[in-house]
């Protein structure tokens, strides 16, 4: 993609470049909210704007798999018009092996469903006794 980008020297550092606008150039906007949701694990997560922001803020939503959930950058501004239609950057760290954190969930618990299956089935839990002489006769 072209507005995902590593940084040279720590392959930890991510910076996103998108620009800081709504669906129409020309109509001035009151209070416009940016939502910016990151992938779990990401940490000290910052945005650099051109332009001064009225608040920014950090919230975490939680999603299928997610164990601590995703960090939201939440930018807003007042009186959003045509000018401010730039580019800002979201710089942020992930370490390069949370991408295995959600499928390594996955077959942990499929591996421990089928272990305990395993000994399910070996198991005899009837009450009564089963006569082996009628059995072979």
């Amino acid at each position: 993609t072209g507005f995902l980008f590593t940084s040279a020297a720590n392959s930890q550092v991510h910076v996103l470049n998108v620009t800081f606008s709504a669906a129409f150039d020309s109509a001035p906007i009151e209070d416009f909210t940016l939502n910016i949701i990151l992938p779990e694990g990401a940490k000290n997560a910052k945005i650099v704007a051109p332009f001064a922001l009225d608040s920014e803020s950090t919230t975490t939503r939680h999603t299928y798999l997610d164990t601590e959930g995703r960090p939201v950058l939440v930018a807003k501004k007042a009186n959003l018009v045509a000018e401010h239609n730039q580019y800002f950057q979201v710089v942020y760290e992930i370490s390069a092996t949370t991408i295995y954190h959600e499928p390594m969930l996955l077959i942990g618990t499929f591996f421990l469903f089928f272990v305990v299956c395993m000994i399910n089935v070996r198991f005899e839990l009837s009450i009564s006794k089963t006569d082996n002489a009628d059995s072979t006769a």
